[in-house]
């Protein structure tokens, strides 16, 4: 099952970024909803040092979102209970 996960994961990750996957679920699905989000425009830099335990956590709360396929704050917030290392990503440069 975990392998499958990580398969679907990789598949949808080679279509698009992390950080458009996410933009495009909110503009897409959350419009006329109580979810207000503004897209980040620094979302590549600020996941550019992680570590792959880290991106895959956040790949795992985009594609809960994504799979969810509706925008509500139960919906958001239960992807953020099942994936917290996910949401609000952002790791510092640690090499200098």
């Amino acid at each position: 099952m975990r392998f499958a996960l990580l398969l679907a994961l990789l598949a949808s990750a080679c279509a698009t970024d992390i950080c458009a996957r996410r933009d495009a679920f909110f503009a897409r699905s959350c419009v006329g909803t109580d979810v207000s989000y503004t897209p980040d425009a620094m979302c590549r830099e600020r996941i550019e040092h992680c570590s792959v335990e880290q991106r895959e956590a956040f790949a795992a709360y985009v594609q809960c979102l994504e799979t969810a396929n509706r925008c509500s704050m139960e919906v958001v917030a239960s992807c953020a209970r099942r994936h917290p290392g996910g949401v609000n990503l952002s790791c510092a440069d640690t090499d200098g």
